[in-house]
């Protein structure tokens, strides 16, 4: 099977990310009303739960109040240990919204930001769906083929 066939293959069985893709699940509940924006100087750490938050939004298909909360920082303001997720957020919602460009650039942060080894294979997935997205099969086969 070639790499072009397993690409398909793969997506086909599994289908492009469009949820978080995550180990474990610790987002809960997405909160009633969204939050406020945060207003902070650039570079001080802003509410320790934003992505968490985001992310309840995401998987609560409230990707306007995800996309509203991660957009109204910059990475600067996330904590350090959640950088990789904020990445992989935004490149979750820039595929919903069809940007797959985008969403190849939030991936490739969030595979360079990442501090979770177990994290990584959901990560390059998310990168090889964009890539997928992009028409660029051959390129996400090689990525979907280096996952460990």
């Amino acid at each position: 099977m070639n790499k072009i066939t397993a690409a398909v293959l793969t997506l086909a069985m599994f289908g492009c990310a469009t949820a978080p893709v995550r180990k474990t699940h610790t987002a809960g509940p997405a909160p009633q009303n969204p939050p406020a924006p945060v207003v902070q100087a650039q570079g001080t750490p802003a509410n320790p739960d934003l992505v968490k938050n985001a992310q309840a939004f995401y998987q609560a298909a409230k990707i306007d109040d995800a996309k509203n909360l991660l957009w109204s920082v910059n990475e600067e303001q996330v904590q350090p240990t959640a950088r990789a997720e904020f990445w992989n957020l935004r490149g979750l919602i820039e595929l919903n919204q069809r940007q797959p460009e985008a969403a190849q650039i939030s991936f490739q942060k969030a595979l360079t930001q990442n501090r979770v080894p177990e994290y990584r294979g959901y990560y390059q997935y998310n990168y090889a769906s964009a890539l997928y997205e992009s028409n660029r099969p051959n390129d996400s086969a090689d990525i979907l083929n280096s996952i460990d």
